[in-house]
């Protein structure tokens, strides 16, 4: 008896939308806020709260609240980072149904091509600031129609939706025949 085709996740062959990319990027910094950045927020509003009350003394830093906030803040970034890298999907990704991949081999680009992406991301802050929002808006001046901006194109990559296909048992999706 052969055992039936189990569901799972494979990339399809349609490029995702920005706004599917935008909203699953929120998703993932909303995630970094909550579980770390929320803490190093609340920190400096003590810290700037207890300066508007007495400008002339120096308030003590709250160093645990800050040092719990921040590690939390960089766990859950480098897990994103590696989950990106190793399956082409962070937490938003995986909810909004989009993926990461190489784009001709459709398998997942590696931590490295995923830090690459993002260092394209962030060196478009060096054009007055309004850069960054430039190389993410690159997309929809893709002239081949698949959504590719700049950040994609020099890590090679290509974000693709994802579609739940019966998979049969010992193969894995995304792979390549």
């Amino acid at each position: 008896m052969t055992p039936a085709p189990a569901p799972a996740l494979a990339v399809d062959d349609r490029p995702a939308g920005l706004g599917r990319r935008f909203v699953a990027a929120l998703v993932d910094q909303v995630l970094v806020l909550v579980l770390g950045g929320g803490l190093v927020v609340v920190a400096s509003l003590r810290v700037v709260l207890a300066l508007r009350d007495d400008p002339t003394t120096l308030p003590a830093l709250p160093v645990p609240l800050l040092a719990l906030g921040s590690v939390l803040a960089l766990a859950v970034t480098v897990t994103q980072w590696l989950l990106h890298g190793r399956h082409g999907w962070t937490l938003g990704r995986r909810l909004l149904g989009v993926r990461t991949v190489d784009a001709h081999s459709r398998r997942p680009l590696g931590p490295w091509r995923v830090l690459l992406r993002g260092l394209v991301v962030a060196a478009g802050v060096l054009a007055c600031g309004v850069g960054q929002l430039v190389v993410l808006l690159s997309p929809l001046f893709d002239r081949t129609g698949r959504c590719r901006g700049w950040h994609d194109r020099a890590a090679g990559a290509e974000v693709l939706r994802v579609a739940t296909v019966a998979v049969p048992a010992g193969s894995r999706p995304g792979r390549g025949a």
